[in-house]
């Protein structure tokens, strides 16, 4: 098949579900045109890197760093979704349109919800023939991820703005979910969650679960550090540096109180201020960027997730599972998952006394962390394959004919 794959931003190791899906698309044999939105140096140099891969060409569109900022301002303006505002772009819906009708491609695969200021193209498009089965990939329910932001703790504002844009996208996402031939999700929670807002129109949904890279993480023979414990994610997303601020100054002290020893390293890109100043205590490693978490893991003796907000497949939890590594998280982390409670993941109250019940208990009782770690390593390997879910995702494709 020949497949058109658009995307807000570049596919690459950190954006993992739509670069693995190329890759292992374009391993089955499928020829994979991806168009992404492109913002920074590093992300041309992502993209390039992508059209390394055989039967993989890759192009981008810039997104001036001011095109956001008009886009939302008009979409408040307008009463319409800042989120699925954000990326709107001439120059990209042109690219899409220009590439469809000189591709002869049979799928197009739309990523996020941030994709879809191109709804009049994929309005005109439904109605042609012959044309390419048309796919949307939600990856979440962003509605309700929106409607949890709302009620965490913050300015009056700011909890505003979050409320307004959940009422918004309970529109948005099952108008535009409409548009497509069907819409794949990361699990059976998100499925629920999307099939509820789109009532009697919610048979066109689909499971297609996040993988994990299992020969790149994989477990290793190092010894990990006595009493060191692992939070990483992206910092520049609000749920991970919540999470990480609230690990560090109300959870850690608990934990540090019966094992004075004990060190923190929070990992990855873009911490606020807040957490940044954290590095400047002995006992907490704040490290930004890392190219390779794999280091950070290895020295790991528990991996915390103490997330307070979250929706969907938390892949930093996939990628410390595939290496062996115990976890411990909080009823959201386990709710697009199917491991077991005590034996494949720890899964602990966000209340900051009963998640550092949790994280003590591991770290007391190296034994159970290497069981665990190994049962995780094996619900991984059983569930969590990106080979399995391209060829989910192969299936989908193939499945009868567009619809017109």
């Amino acid at each position: 098949m020949k497949i058109l794959f658009v995307t807000p931003y570049v596919p690459s190791p950190v954006r993992v579900r739509p670069y693995h899906f190329v890759r292992c698309l374009a391993q089955e044999g499928h020829t994979v045109d991806v168009l992404s939105h492109v913002s920074t140096e590093r992300e041309w140099e992502d993209l390039h890197t992508l059209s390394e891969h055989e039967r993989v060409s890759a192009s981008g569109i810039r997104l001036p760093s001011w095109r956001p900022w008009l886009n939302c301002s008009l979409a408040l303006l307008k009463g319409e979704s800042l989120w699925a505002a954000h990326g709107r772009s001439p120059r990209f819906s042109e690219a899409i349109r220009q590439n469809l009708y000189e591709g002869d491609y049979d799928v197009l695969h739309v990523e996020h919800i941030r994709s879809l200021f191109i709804s009049p193209l994929l309005s005109q498009l439904r109605s042609e023939s012959p044309r390419p089965k048309m796919i949307f990939d939600a990856v979440d329910c962003i509605s309700a991820l929106l409607s949890q932001y709302a009620e965490r703790p913050g300015s009056l504002l700011r909890r505003a703005i979050y409320r307004r844009e959940a009422v918004k996208m309970r529109r948005t996402e099952p108008a535009c979910a409409m548009l497509f031939d069907r819409v794949i999700v990361t699990s059976e929670t998100e499925r629920q969650a999307l099939a509820a807002l789109m009532g009697d129109t919610g048979d066109c949904l689909e499971v297609v679960p996040n993988g994990v890279d299992l020969d790149y993480f994989r477990p290793s023979d190092t010894t990990p550090q006595e009493d060191t414990i692992l939070f990483s994610g992206r910092m520049s997303f609000y749920n991970n540096a919540e999470a990480a601020r609230y690990f560090a100054t109300d959870i850690f002290p608990l934990i540090k109180a019966q094992r004075p020893k004990t060190r923190l390293i929070l990992a990855g890109a873009d911490p606020p201020s807040y957490l940044l100043n954290l590095d400047r205590r002995p006992d907490i490693e704040v490290t930004g960027y890392v190219e390779d978490l794999r280091p950070y893991l290895r020295r790991a003796s528990v991996i915390a997730c103490p997330i307070l907000t979250a929706v969907g497949v938390q892949n930093k939890v996939l990628e410390a599972m595939a290496m062996g590594k115990p976890v411990v998280g909080t009823p959201l982390v386990s709710r697009a998952l199917s491991a077991q409670q005590g034996k494949e993941i720890v899964i602990a109250e966000p209340e900051k006394g009963a998640f550092a019940k949790a994280v003590l208990s591991l770290l007391a009782e190296p034994e159970s962390c290497r069981k665990l770690g190994l049962s995780a390593r094996a619900y991984v390997e059983r569930v969590h394959h990106w080979a399995n879910s391209a060829k989910r995702l192969t299936e989908i494709y193939q499945a009868g004919s567009a619809e017109v």
